[in-house]
């Protein structure tokens, strides 16, 4: 039986509901014509076989080991199905087929077209080779025909026409001049039989007169008609005269015209070849002016560069100049502040020496002479200030020396004063001029420092300006190399050319007399067959080959 499901098939898989019913037949017709004949929302549904429907079960609740154990056949299902890939790429009706088809239909059309194309290529090819080749005949042809022996040659073959037009005149002028005496020969023949016989009648009459009586009317009657045809007889044959006279006058005309046609060809050819000369006289022309224009070209180039070597000469020379004010001026700079700092050190050391000095100097005496200081007891003692000494006149010696020891001991206590401070002072004065000679030590490795830092900046700067000229001037030789390059190879292309052409020269001179004598021998041929005199070519050929065999030809 079969188990209807809800839900839909799962991804990949192609159940018995999928199945194209045109290709195969479906096994489970039945069963879909219940399931189409059920509600719509029942209609969703897959049939699955019992026996798929285990399968599917079975590979459902098997482990990991069965599953291993049930794709042990994958060989077998994989020679399957190449043995089913194999059997389909058989059908001819298959997407692929006849994707395959139509791609081998596209190769073979546009491998037709391509041979096709060929063809015609092959074909223009050929029909350009032979253009080529015949203008190439044509124009070796008129090249040979202008040399000076071909000429030459021409202008006995052009005798040769004028000399066998002047015989066929001189013969028809004979044959004309013979057919008149003919004529006039027949004539005076026709008058001396007529007077012959007008006599032998005249005789006949005079002997026959009685005979012929009778029958001189009728005689008569003959004369007259006989006279007539005779008219008509002279008549007739002045008509042929008259014809074969503007027969003549026509041929003489015809001849005239295919003379003047013959001179005007030959005019025709003279132009072309006049007009070959020129365009080849234009071409060498344009060659010239090409060549001389490449000259102008290089030389306003050669120009063009100097102008800027001259212009970075001085760009070079100004850049050198700023920068040596720039650093003209930054040494100025740096003295000028060294010596406002050595100034300004130098008047502080002067202000704080005078300071010492100040202090260094005793205070001045009192002016009012000792002074008199008054005991407790009413007593009066006479002593000195703190810079003198004093009494006291009701004093003791031990109390007069007491006070000169310590005023002494004051005294001295203020002179080590004094001298600790010019120690100092001097001590202060020693330090200061050695930090200003350490500053100025200082100043001058740091002015010396800046100025070779400068001097290294200036050094680079010229030196990739350097290298900057060598890399222009060294591509400047790789281009003057290599335009000497191009002309040493089409000065030595043209030394070929002038080898080959002197070679071929030396050939075409060696096989010039060979070559003329065959041409010279078809215009001969070609002449002897339109009936040609060939006198004046003949004497002229055995005179240029200095062969004897034209003549007996």
């Amino acid at each position: 039986g079969y188990v209807w499901l809800r839900s839909m098939p799962p991804k990949g898989r192609v159940v018995a509901g999928q199945v194209d019913d045109t290709l195969f037949g479906n096994p489970n017709e039945h069963a879909l014509r219940k399931v189409r004949t059920r509600p719509v929302e029942l209609r969703s549904v897959g049939v699955v076989g019992a026996q798929e429907l285990q399968g599917m079960a079975t590979r459902a609740w098997a482990g990991p080991q069965d599953r291993r154990s049930m794709g042990s056949g994958g060989e077998e299902r994989q020679r399957l199905k190449a043995l089913s890939d194999a059997r389909k790429a058989k059908w001819p009706n298959t997407l692929e087929a006849l994707r395959a088809k139509k791609e081998r239909a596209r190769q073979e059309k546009a491998a037709a077209d391509e041979a096709v194309r060929m063809a015609l290529d092959r074909e223009e090819d050929a029909l350009q080779a032979e253009k080529r080749r015949v203008a190439i005949e044509r124009a070796n042809k008129m090249i040979y025909d202008a040399t000076d022996r071909v000429k030459a040659l021409h202008s006995r073959l052009r005798e040769c026409d004028a000399v066998t037009e002047r015989q066929r005149q001189i013969e028809l002028k004979k044959r004309i001049i013979a057919e008149r005496d003919e004529e006039a020969k027949w004539f005076q023949l026709e008058q001396e039989a007529i007077r012959r016989f007008d006599a032998e009648e005249d005789a006949k009459l005079e002997e026959e007169a009685a005979k012929k009586a009778a029958l001189a009317k009728v005689r008569e009657e003959q004369l007259a008609g006989r006279n007539m045809e005779r008219a008509a007889e002279q008549r007739v044959r002045e008509e042929e005269t008259e014809m074969m006279r503007t027969l003549v006058l026509e041929n003489f005309e015809a001849e005239k015209r295919e003379r003047v046609h013959k001179v005007e060809r030959r005019e025709a050819e003279k132009r072309e070849l006049i007009e070959s000369n020129r365009a080849l006289l234009e071409l060498r022309a344009k060659e010239a002016a090409l060549v001389e224009q490449e000259e102008a070209m290089i030389s306003v180039y050669k120009e063009k560069k100097e102008r800027n070597v001259q212009q970075r000469r001085e760009k070079k020379a100004a850049m050198f100049k700023a920068k040596q004010e720039q650093r003209q001026h930054l040494i100025d700079t740096q003295s000028a502040q060294l010596a406002a700092m050595t100034s300004d050190a130098e008047a502080r050391l002067d202000a704080q020496m005078a300071e010492v000095e100040n202090k260094a100097k005793p205070a001045p005496m009192p002016a009012q002479g000792p002074s008199r200081a008054p005991t407790g007891d009413g007593e009066v003692i006479w002593g000195e200030s703190d810079s003198g000494s004093f009494c006291n006149p009701g004093a003791t010696d031990d109390a007069r020396a007491s006070q000169a020891s310590e005023a002494r001991a004051r005294k001295e206590e203020k002179r080590k004063d004094d001298l600790l401070i010019m120690h100092m002072s001097r001590q202060r004065q020693i330090r200061w001029k050695a930090e200003k000679r350490l500053q100025e030590e200082a100043d001058s490795r740091h002015l010396a420092e800046s100025q070779a830092a400068l001097n290294r900046e200036l050094q680079m700067e010229e030196d990739a300006e350097l290298r900057a000229v060598i890399d222009r001037r060294k591509e400047y030789d790789k281009v003057l190399q290599a335009q000497m390059a191009q002309k040493r190879e089409r000065k030595a292309a043209e030394e070929r050319e002038g080898l080959v052409i002197a070679e071929m020269s030396r050939q075409f001179n060696g096989d010039d007399d060979e070559i003329y004598e065959q041409y010279a021998q078809m215009c001969l041929d070609e002449y002897v067959a339109a009936g040609k005199e060939l006198a004046p070519a003949k004497l002229y050929l055995a005179k240029e080959l200095k062969k004897d065999s034209i003549l007996a030809n």
